[in-house]
């Protein structure tokens, strides 16, 4: 699948030992999944079988797909809820993703293959909690592995401001008329009004003149008011200017058009001038960007690794026995100053003593690197097992954004340089921005609390 952007009809799965979950992916965008035990292998019938329009298709999770670039995002619904997926791909042949179930909360991460790439075993680490080496990557970092780096952080790093192409507004083409302001008198005032009004004005002056000669000052100052305030009724004349348009000559019209033409040749060539300032501006900022884009992504991405508190030091009498010293040595040769003992990280609540901590020189990535034992020693009783508060110690780091690595002390007597190998190469591939890790070491199903106690009745820890 060379364009990830097109539509696929493909099936992916992926195997942690007792069980294989399966996803296969339509062309038309749809996508089926599921969990299948005892699984034998992927032929005709189980293909046939596993699919959208079978006899058993309501039995499988279902949902869309969206691509974008080699990145895929989905849901798949059942009738028990909701897992929400996101993730890459690797090749056209591998599938990282990562998941949410809204039903119970779990998150995980795992690789995904098609069935004509069927791996080897140890060929490569899936990232797991069933099996030793256990290798558990916070959410914070699974997500910056997955997404690239905002172009905003780009341009905040390299205080960037994005050019804006404002170009010069055009002049409209003119008109063959124009307007001229002129002078105009009306009358404001309501004429039905005024023509009933006009006898009585009439009426009232002939009064007034009358009283004004019977020299009856009363009278004439009532008729006086009278005739004043009926003349107010009858309205009144008022000028205003208003815009009268008028044709223009053909002579007139020519030259606005030919200044129209001059004025819209200048605007357009500084337009374009405009336009040549603005992409050499844009070009600029892209090369800028590409020569040093990956550098600040990896910078970004760096900072994601970081722990969300600081380290110290407990001065606490831990005690260590013989498989832990030894790989302390070992872990010392090979990573130096970068390994810690009796540290945590500096918070007032409840915390937990990682066996060893490894504190990456270069990127502040912390690991807890944890090692497993069935039972105890003295009192022989289970301690690690599937119902240990294992998962309480890796949630609290993890919480911390903390890698953690846990390996079974048979794994650490057996085989100490595989999983130092595994470390590193847990190591280079987050600096890589990956969490697809190489490994040689054996793998080993993590016990129950009932097999812990039948490994202390038989002193299995005596025959490493």
């Amino acid at each position: 699948m060379s364009n990830f952007d097109q539509p696929m009809n493909k099936i992916f799965y992926n195997t942690n030992g007792d069980s294989i979950s399966v996803i296969r992916f339509y062309s038309d965008k749809e996508v089926i999944g599921s969990t299948f035990g005892n699984f034998e292998e992927f032929d005709d019938k189980f293909i046939k079988m596993f699919d959208k329009n079978g006899l058993m298709s309501y039995l499988w999770s279902k949902g869309k797909y969206i691509i974008t670039s080699n990145k895929i995002e989905f849901d798949l619904t059942s009738n028990h809820g909701t897992v929400k997926y996101y993730g890459k791909f690797n090749s056209d042949k591998e599938l990282v993703l990562s998941s949410e179930s809204l039903i119970n909360g779990h998150k995980s991460t795992r690789r995904y293959n098609t069935i004509d790439c069927f791996p080897e075993n140890n060929e490569q680490l899936s990232i797991s909690d069933n099996f030793y080496p256990i290798i558990l990557i916070p959410n914070k970092i699974q997500t910056a592995i997955l997404n690239e780096v905002a172009d905003e952080k780009i341009y905040k790093h390299l205080n960037i401001t994005l050019p804006k192409l404002e170009k010069l507004k055009e002049p409209s083409f003119p008109n063959s008329y124009k307007y001229v302001k002129k002078e105009k008198t009306e009358y404001v005032g309501d004429g039905c009004m005024a023509i009933a009004h006009i006898p009585m004005v009439v009426f009232f002056a002939i009064m007034f003149f009358y009283s004004l000669g019977k020299t009856n000052i009363i009278l004439t100052l009532i008729f006086l008011g009278g005739a004043i305030l009926l003349g107010a009724n009858l309205g009144k004349f008022k000028t205003k200017t208003i815009d009268e348009r008028i044709d223009l000559s053909n002579e007139e019209f020519e030259k606005l058009k030919a200044k129209y033409r001059e004025d819209l040749k200048k605007i357009r060539d500084k337009n374009i001038e405009l336009e040549k300032e603005y992409n050499l501006n844009k070009e600029n900022i892209e090369l800028r960007i590409k020569n040093t884009k990956q550098d600040i992504a990896l910078k970004e991405y760096y900072q994601s690794l970081k722990p969300t508190s600081e380290v110290i030091r407990h001065k606490e009498n831990i005690k260590r026995g013989k498989t832990e010293l030894m790989f302390l040595d070992r872990l010392f040769k090979k990573f130096g100053s970068q390994i810690k003992v009796d540290i945590a990280p500096d918070i007032n609540s409840q915390f937990y003593f990682p066996d060893f901590a490894f504190i990456c020189n270069k990127t502040g990535l912390h690991i807890d690197i944890e090692i497993d034992e069935p039972y105890s020693f003295i009192e022989k009783l289970p301690i690690h097992h599937t119902e240990s508060n294992d998962n309480e110690r890796n949630k609290f780091f993890l919480e911390k954004n903390w890698l953690v690595i846990r390996f079974s002390e048979k794994q650490i007597i057996q085989e100490t340089e595989n999983c130092i190998k595994v470390i590193e190469n847990t190591i280079t591939a987050l600096q890589n921005k990956s969490d697809i890790i190489d490994t040689d070491l054996t793998k080993e199903k993590k016990w129950s609390y009932e097999e812990a106690l039948v490994m202390s009745y038989n002193n299995t820890r005596n025959e490493y």
